[in-house]
């Protein structure tokens, strides 16, 4: 009910849906096959400057999965429809989330974000651009996490 709500949310439901994070590696933890993505789903609302939740931790100390999920989380809820907005358009979106470049956002994985999600949009995907922007953009990195 909470995040369909219309309205802002209270401080007291907002410390719930910071619990989402814990209580996702809580469930995680129990399917052996999805051990590398705790520290994933764990961190994706760490900020790159250090003010997010549920650690604090900052820059680089954050892990890279979770640098790119934090984006394309951000990305995923810009360009959905919600209970108290329609969805924002590609470059609506990025220009709302440029203005958290090294403040939310790893710098260089945003502007490796925006690269591939232009192109994909320039490519004029239709319907399915947001589906293939979060895909190719997760699988992105090579095999030495370093980006191509």
């Amino acid at each position: 009910r909470i995040l369909s709500k219309p309205t802002s949310l209270t401080d007291k439901e907002y410390k719930k849906v910071k619990k989402h994070p814990i209580l996702s590696t809580k469930i995680i933890k129990r399917i052996p096959l999805a051990q590398k993505l705790i520290p994933i789903i764990k961190y994706h609302h760490e900020n790159y400057d250090g003010t997010g939740y549920p650690s604090g931790l900052k820059g680089s100390r954050i892990p890279i999965g979770a640098r790119i999920l934090a984006i394309a989380d951000v990305y995923d809820a810009l360009t959905s429809r919600r209970a108290y907005r329609e969805a924002y358009s590609h470059n609506k979106a990025i220009e709302i989330m440029k203005k958290d470049c090294g403040k939310k956002f790893d710098p260089e994985v945003f502007k490796k974000f925006v690269q591939i999600t232009n192109f994909i949009h320039r490519k004029h995907y239709g319907k399915n651009a947001k589906l293939r922007t979060r895909a190719v953009f997760i699988n992105y990195r090579d095999r030495d996490n370093k980006w191509k």
